[in-house]
């Protein structure tokens, strides 16, 4: 009896050992809590930058991946505004490829209706010309070299008296320079309607009909190149699906988020930074999900400043639209195995 009661004990002894030294040294995984924020899986903005430059910049390109900003420059800053749709909302779902504004510059429009009218008497001039109508034109050009001679001696005056005050020193090179090429512009332009009138006296020219369809050429291009100054075409029209939201930043007109899926950015201490690896996965959990979700690893880097933390990006799905940009959560992020034995030594030799 007793030997089979010490036997007993040693066996429950050498139970314990073994249950004690897997305890102290089998390793076990070690998991750490951190902090998780939604983003917009993609940010697109339209900016005015003044002296009239207008953006049309990614701020958080889809999925990451890189797509060229594009911008325009207009003639005139000061006549230029882009024109929102009247269905265009702040808080609005747009799908990609819907229009949101209309690019306009009244100085370019205005230069668009003269060189359509410009466009119109030089194909009538053409016609005229196949049909042998010589003395319309002429009486056409005489009115047009009248009126060029009318304006460059109405601006003689104010050439003479801007003269005489450069020459007296009261003003300035540039102010001089500007009204010279001003005055300079209207000679040309009665020289040039002097040699028209005579030509037309003389008679047409074999190859005046293809100078002609030259000029009527130039001024088709011409035309084009200040329509699509002015986006007479399809306009702004937004490069990706997602909500109209208002920007904190002052240049900004209008910007378009993604939110189909959102950017799950998960923050740990630096000397953690081993554990977000790209192509690693995470669980994370929102209070909004009814569980955890796992997001793999897309990219990652380091925040700067006073605290130096680390973060990895990841994507989630976001059809149904329970989640949103700004939400907080929390990820749950393997740190590696460890036996309990090392973890005590660590404390041990730390203290």
């Amino acid at each position: 009896m007793l030997k089979t009661t010490i036997k007993r004990r040693l066996l429950i002894l050498l139970l314990a050992g073994v249950l004690l030294v897997n305890f102290l040294f089998v390793p076990f995984e070690q998991n750490l809590d951190a902090y998780c924020e939604l983003e917009p899986s993609a940010r697109w903005t339209i900016r005015n930058y003044g002296n009239g430059t207008i953006g049309m910049e990614w701020d958080i390109y889809p999925n990451n991946t890189t797509i060229a900003n594009k911008y325009i420059q207009i003639e005139t800053p000061d006549l230029a505004e882009i024109t929102l749709q009247d269905n265009v909302h702040m808080g609005q779902r747009v799908e990609k490829g819907s229009l949101l504004a209309e690019f306009r510059s009244s100085h370019t429009a205005s230069l668009v209706s003269v060189t359509e009218a410009e466009l119109r008497r030089e194909a009538k001039r053409l016609v005229a010309l196949k049909a042998g109508e010589r003395s319309e034109l002429l009486d056409v050009e005489r009115k047009r070299l009248q009126r060029a001679e009318i304006e460059r001696d109405y601006y003689a005056s104010e050439y003479d008296r801007i003269k005489q005050l450069y020459d007296a020193g009261l003003v300035s090179d540039s102010q001089y320079e500007e009204v010279k090429q001003r005055f300079d512009a209207l000679n040309a332009e009665v020289e040039l309607a002097e040699a028209k009138v005579r030509a037309f006296k003389v008679g047409v020219h074999p190859a005046e009909e293809e100078v002609q369809k030259a000029e009527i050429e130039r001024l088709i291009a011409l035309l084009r190149g200040k329509r699509e100054l002015i986006g007479s075409g399809k306009g702004i029209e937004s490069p990706l699906s997602g909500l109209l939201v208002k920007s904190n930043k002052p240049d900004a007109i209008l910007t378009v988020v993604g939110v189909d899926s959102l950017r799950c950015k998960i923050v740990l201490p630096e000397n953690f930074a081993s554990a977000l690896l790209v192509g690693s996965a995470v669980k994370v959990n929102f209070p909004i999900l009814e569980k955890s979700v796992s997001v793999e690893i897309k990219d990652t880097g380091f925040y700067g400043g006073d605290t130096i933390a680390f973060y990895g990006i990841g994507y989630l799905n976001n059809s149904n639209g329970l989640l949103k940009p700004g939400m907080h959560g929390s990820a749950t992020v393997s740190i590696g195995r460890i036996t309990l034995f090392q973890r005590l030594s660590s404390r041990i030799g730390a203290n």
